[in-house]
Formats: C-alpha cells, sequence, structure tokens
C-alpha cells in the first residue's frame, strides 16, 4: 500500500485509482496538473501545488486502508499519465535559481529563490522592462539575473542617473530620498545597512523601483564621458580564465555635442539579437555597463516571481516580482 502512497505524491489520484474511487482520482490528477501549469501565471500556486499532492497522498492511504487495492486499472493509467505530463511540463517549463547579491534590489533580495517561464521566450519575445536570467556573455558557465532595458537595434544611455532608451528619458521619479536596505559582505556574511535613494521608473508598460546613491549625481554615468569604446569582457578579469565567451559586440555612437553634462552625450547602439541588461540596484550592480550587451538566445527565461527567501525573508517573500 506504501508504495501506492508514495507515488501518489509523484501522480495525485494514483491510490484512490487503485481503491477503485475513480471519480475522486480523476479530480486529483486533474487538479494537480492545473496548479502546475498555471504557476507560470500565478507564483502563488507553488505551495498550492505541493500542498495538493501531500493531501491527495494523505486520502490516497485512507481509502486504501479501507479497500482492497486493486490492480492498475484504466483510469490508474490515465492518472499515471497526468502525473507524467504535470512532471515533464515542470521540468522543461520552470527552474528555479537563488540570488546571491543585491545587485536587484529593490525588487529582488539576497537569499530570493525565483521561479524561471523557461517557455514562453520561444514564442514572445522578450520585451524593455521584463526580467529575465540569462547566461553571462563573459563566462557562460555563470547565470545572472538583469532587467531588459534596450533591445536590438536600441539606442541606450545612461547620464546623471537618467536611463535614456533610443533617445527619450525613461520616467524617472523620487520615492524616498532616504532610504535604506542591508547588504551582505560575501566574505565575512554580515549584514551592512546600505543608504540609498529609491526611484519609480516605467518602461514600455513595466513599472518598477530602482535604488541610486543616497546623494546621486551621476557618478556612474554609461557612457562615461571620457569613454570613446564600447563596454565588453577585457575589464571583468575574474573571469578572463572563461574557456569561451558570448560576448556580443555593440558599438558607441556620439550624439549631438552638449555643453550640459547631463544631456545625451553619446549611445550605446545594441547590436541586433542582442539585449542590454541593467540592475535595478544601479549603484551596485555588474552589468551591460560594464560588459556590454549578452544575446538573445543566452535568455534562460523569464523571472515570474519568487517561492522562497532562505536569508531573511522566508515564506514572507512568496509572490510575483516585475
Amino acid at each position: 500500500m506504501w508504495w501506492a502512497v508514495l507515488v501518489s505524491l509523484l501522480a495525485p489520484g494514483f491510490g484512490q485509482a487503485l481503491a477503485r474511487r475513480r471519480g475522486r482520482a480523476l479530480a486529483w490528477a486533474g487538479v494537480a496538473l492545473v496548479s502546475v501549469v498555471a504557476i507560470v501565471w500565478i507564483v502563488w500556486l507553488y505551495p498550492v501545488a505541493l500542498l495538493v499532492r501531500v493531501v491527495a497522498a494523505i486520502e490516497a492511504a485512507v481509502v486504501l486502508r479501507r479497500s482492497q487495492p486493486g490492480a492498475v486499472d484504466r483510469t490508474a493509467a490515465i492518472v499515471l499519465a497526468i502525473g507524467a505530463v504535470g512532471i515533464v511540463y515542470s521540468q522543461l517549463a520552470l527552474q528555479s535559481f537563488r540570488i546571491p547579491t543585491s545587485s536587484m534590489y529593490p525588487t529582488i533580495q539576497i537569499g530570493d529563490h525565483l521561479f524561471v517561464d523557461k517557455l514562453t521566450p520561444a514564442w514572445r519575445p522578450i520585451e524593455r522592462g521584463e526580467l529575465v536570467v540569462h547566461r553571462y556573455p563573459c563566462d557562460p558557465r555563470v547565470t545572472y539575473v538583469k532587467r531588459v532595458v534596450a533591445v536590438g537595434g536600441d539606442t541606450v544611455e545612461v547620464r546623471c542617473d537618467v536611463l535614456y532608451v533610443n533617445g527619450k528619458a525613461v520616467p524617472h521619479t523620487v520615492v524616498a530620498a532616504n532610504a535604506q536596505y542591508d547588504d551582505r559582505n560575501d566574505v565575512t556574511g554580515a549584514w551592512t545597512a546600505m543608504n540609498v535613494s529609491r526611484w519609480h521608473d516605467v518602461l514600455d508598460g513595466h513599472a518598477f523601483d530602482v535604488f541610486e546613491g543616497a546623494a546621486s549625481h551621476g557618478e556612474r554615468d554609461f557612457p562615461r564621458l571620457d569613454a570613446a569604446f564600447a563596454p565588453g569582457c577585457a575589464n571583468q578579469a575574474m573571469f578572463r580564465k572563461a574557456p569561451a565567451t558570448h560576448e556580443v559586440r555593440g558599438e558607441i555612437t556620439a550624439a549631438t555635442p552638449s555643453a550640459d553634462a547631463c544631456a545625451p552625450q553619446r549611445h550605446y547602439v545594441v547590436p541586433k539579437g542582442a539585449l542590454f541588461g541593467l540592475g535595478d540596484n544601479r549603484y551596485n550592480a555588474n552589468d551591460s555597463r560594464c560588459w556590454g550587451a549578452f544575446p538573445a538566445d543566452d535568455v534562460i527565461g523569464r523571472v515570474i516571481g519568487v517561492w522562497y527567501n532562505d536569508a531573511k525573508g522566508g515564506l514572507g517573500r512568496i509572490g510575483a516580482v516585475h
């Protein structure tokens, strides 16, 4: 009997099918499949999907104790097939990643475990403003999470803390001039309060907050006024020993010169088939301002939400992110 209960954790309804509770068996199988498929749209359904499996297994144990288990019949076979579809779908469509750094604060925090949708990028192009997990172009063995701010053919520049895409400033309004977040030292593990300012951006319908310096004056402009060369992997010393790179070489083009240091000066042109990503923690992120664009084909998936945080948030961090 216990083997049937264990199988019911993977294929809810299997134990009920052996106990000849065919209606319940098919109902459990259907609910389990729907809850797994829907995680792509509603990340809150992840704990629901787990709960469905546990409750289905418990009920399977109860009904099997009350009745003599039968042989595997058509209903049990159907339940197993539905369970297999759910397992295959979850492996193909979803992947979990843990975030070790603060480069995406305030949207994503240290210790967050993300769910990534790996299917929809196959038929819907990545949009400006979306969060993606991608292979780091200077060492494709490493994965990064970044917010895409420009796509192939776009021009992009950050000057005096304002992001310009195709020559237009992205709306950028202050939320809190004096804010804080906790950052963790990679070596000692100690937490330190960091002073920042919090801003609200809207890019192609995607609204999100970013962190900048407590007294922002554009010190982290991209491209820098004296930089006539495009960013690339050459300045990423810690990854120079990578066996291969997926580096995409964009180019810098001069804009109309201006006496105003905060006006657009030089633009980075995103190559065709590539994407340009920034960290939401603008003053503490290693992103496309440093190593350039990355191939769109290196996108692993869209970030759909947080399902757990093992640093400070626990289950309280469950939810969608934008």
